[in-house]
């Protein structure tokens, strides 16, 4: 019985009793529908994954998972150039146990969520062999398969095959999709239910099953709409062949190798920290060593994660080091120069103590300005790099008021070639009040703004309500791709140290493997 938004209904107890039956039976009917199969061609094998339907939970959900994975570890026994993933004919049930089964193709990450009518979100993860939720305030693993497997070319494209019996959680499948590297969805509309649901016990044993909340990507971008597919794949009724199938496998053996930069992932605004494991990645190759520590910006010789560092190095023993942030003298001490320049600092005092080769992971700041120009325009670019050094000279130096006006001053004369459309202070002035006068909650002076419009995880409610946190993610993507290639590019034949800010470490990660193939 349907309520008329599109996706509540009233779940009545024979519906209930019928699917849990069947998930109990042994050869419930989401098993005779799964399907793991392997279509041959020119240009070679390509993976075909059935994902069906499924309803229920506990032990049945589990089952479900497990016998995805299953599937996909037989399939990719063949080397498959790619894989389609078929939720035609889907519509819905419980997406967690589908997640959970497809965690072999979509990898360690966050892969979608939901937002609510007030705002409020809520992301899902796939850590290893399970699918965990995140809110605000928690985090829940809802369920885990009976063991963890990542297929033999984790970078392989995705054809993600549609049709608008497609529904649901279903579409979460088909979202969970969005945004990776190499994937695109196939076949034709989705019946236009990508919502989530919230069940409402009855007294008379029915439940009330009611919209909450529209899903998102792994970006955050909210839908609750069809899904329209990037390419159209129908079948013919009259042929004996799935065409759609054919058209996804062309598809597939269409893609050319790898952009391997593609895989850099900035955290999505907004989105949830990624578990304390990611700050850190240890690749080896036949030719080389990555050891990478991601770093909390501090200046405290006291942290404990000074110690840490210290302690990965010895272990380690590099041959190069790399360092993200100024390139300044040492100081007479260890401490003096973690006071100067913090972890950076660290980095070199080791390198010069041991003779190992070091060498600086910044950027040329003329390209990394003007790829943040090309995302929010040219003076909206010169107000972000310039207030978050503001910020980080206040913040971090205690430099606060009218003497953050010389170091600023500077700073523009400074960046005179490189174009900024603010050649001085009274043209920073004038430009943060055209952009920001007008915000609530954003501060009357430009020397106040706060430290937290230039995280690159928040999201526009916290970077100012403008352009911030698309700048953010614009500039994080820029350098994450440069330090990705210079590291890679270091490893044949050394054993490279690098410490870096945390979040570069998970955004770059991917891309790492995939340059260095090691999954």
């Amino acid at each position: 019985m349907a309520l008329g938004d599109g996706h509540s209904f009233l779940l009545v107890p024979e519906h209930s009793e019928a699917v849990a039956a069947d998930a109990a039976s042994a050869e419930p009917g989401w098993l005779r529908r799964l399907q793991g199969r392997v279509v041959e061609g020119s240009g070679g094998p390509v993976g075909v994954i059935r994902v069906p339907f499924f309803m229920g939970g506990d032990e049945g959900a589990v089952r479900y998972a497990d016998s995805l994975v299953a599937a996909i570890r037989r399939v990719d026994a063949a080397r498959p150039v790619g894989w389609i993933v078929d939720v035609r004919m889907n519509g819905g049930g419980n997406v967690w146990p589908m997640l959970a089964g497809l965690a072999p193709l979509l990898g360690d990450g966050v892969v979608g969520g939901s937002v609510a009518a007030d705002g409020a979100r809520s992301w899902t993860r796939i850590e290893g062999s399970a699918a965990v939720a995140v809110t605000p305030d928690t985090t829940a693993e809802v369920i885990r398969t009976s063991r963890a497997y990542l297929v033999s070319d984790p970078f392989a494209p995705v054809a993600v095959l549609a049709d608008s019996a497609t529904g649901s959680s279903a579409e979460a499948v088909a979202l969970a999709f969005e945004g990776r590297p190499r994937s695109r969805r196939l076949g034709t509309a989705t019946a236009g239910v990508s919502s989530a649901n919230e069940g409402i016990p009855l007294p008379d044993g029915s439940v009330l099953v009611v919209t909450t909340d529209l899903m998102t990507d792994r970006t955050g971008r909210a839908y609750g709409v069809r899904l329209l597919p990037d390419v159209v794949a129908v079948d013919d009724p009259g042929a004996e062949a799935d065409e759609a199938i054919e058209t996804a496998a062309a598809w597939v053996r269409d893609q050319p190798e790898a952009e391997c930069l593609e895989f850099v992932a900035p955290s999505a605004p907004g989105g949830p920290r990624p578990p304390d494991s990611a700050f850190s990645l240890h690749l080896g190759t036949a030719a080389g060593v990555l050891h990478m520590v991601g770093a909390r910006h501090s200046d405290d010789p006291a942290d404990p994660q000074v110690a840490a560092i210290e302690a990965a190095w010895t272990a380690f023993r590099p041959t190069v080091a790399f360092y993200e942030g100024p390139e300044r003298p040492l100081a007479a001490t260890a401490d003096e120069t973690i006071r100067q320049t913090g972890e950076s600092g660290l980095v070199r005092w080791m390198a010069a103590r041991d003779g190992v080769e070091v060498r600086r992971l910044e950027p040329a700041p003329g390209p990394e300005f003007g790829a943040v120009a090309a995302a929010v325009g040219a003076e909206p670019a010169a107000l972000f790099f310039v207030l978050r050094e503001a910020a980080r000279l206040r913040d971090r130096k205690d430099t606060t008021g009218p003497a953050l006006d010389e170091p600023i001053a500077e700073l523009l004369r400074r960046a005179a070639p490189l174009g900024l459309p603010l050649a001085d202070l009274d043209a920073l002035r004038a430009a943060y009040a055209r952009h920001f006068s007008d915000v609530p909650g954003s501060p009357a002076d430009w020397r106040d703004v706060p430290g937290a419009w230039f995280d690159p995880g928040a999201d526009d409610t916290q970077t100012g309500g403008q352009f911030m946190a698309e700048a953010n993610r614009a500039s994080s993507t820029f350098r994450d791709r440069h330090m990705a290639r210079a590291l890679a590019e270091a490893v044949p034949g050394e054993r490279v140290f690098a410490v870096v800010g945390r979040d570069h470490v998970p955004a770059q990660a991917p891309a790492l493997r995939c340059l260095l193939r090691r999954p």
